[in-house]
C-alpha cells in the first residue's frame, strides 16, 4: 500500500504549470512538524514536496497561499533525472485530496492579501475536497530559503 497523509503549512506560493497534454499542474512544499521533541524541547520540521493535477491543482492554487494550513492525502512518487552529468533522486507526494484547515476567515484574509487578479472575495465559499487521479510528468529541484518559511 502506498498512502501518505500529511498536515502542515505551505512554505511559499504553489507553482502553476501545465503538463505536456495541457492539464493544470501545481507543485509546492509542505512544512510538517515532527511529533517528537529534541533535547532542547523544540520540534524539527520536515519539508515535503508535493504535486497535484487537473481541477484539484486549480483549486489548491486558488484557495491557498504561503502559510496556508492544509492536509493532503495521496501517494509517494520517486523519480530520478540527470543534471550536470549527475543523477538526482526526488521523492514527492502526488496529491489526490486536500483539506483546508484554516478557518474560512483566515483563508480569505490570506488569499485577499496575496490576490493575483482572480477576483476572489471574502464571501466566496471554500471548495469541498476534490479527488484527482493523473500522472506526474516533469520535475524541478527545490531550495527553500529560511526567510520563506511561514513560521
Amino acid at each position: 500500500m502506498n498512502s501518505v497523509n500529511l498536515i502542515g503549512h505551505l512554505t511559499r506560493e504553489v507553482q502553476m504549470s501545465e503538463t505536456q497534454n495541457g492539464a493544470a499542474r501545481i507543485s509546492g512544499t509542505l512544512a510538517v512538524k515532527c511529533d517528537f521533541r529534541n533535547e532542547d524541547g523544540s520540534r524539527d520540521t520536515t519539508f515535503i514536496r508535493f504535486v497535484a493535477f487537473g481541477k484539484l491543482a486549480e483549486i489548491i492554487q486558488k484557495y491557498t497561499t504561503k502559510g496556508s494550513h492544509i492536509g493532503i492525502q495521496g501517494w509517494l512518487d520517486n523519480y530520478s533525472f540527470e543534471k550536470n552529468n549527475e543523477t538526482r533522486y526526488v521523492s514527492q507526494v502526488v496529491v489526490k485530496d486536500i483539506s483546508f484547515l484554516d478557518t474560512k476567515e483566515q483563508t480569505n484574509r490570506l488569499i485577499n492579501r496575496h490576490e493575483n487578479n482572480d477576483n476572489t472575495t471574502s464571501e466566496e465559499a471554500l471548495p469541498q475536497n476534490t479527488p484527482i487521479t493523473d500522472v506526474f510528468t516533469d520535475s524541478e529541484e527545490v531550495t527553500i530559503p529560511d526567510d520563506e518559511l511561514p513560521f
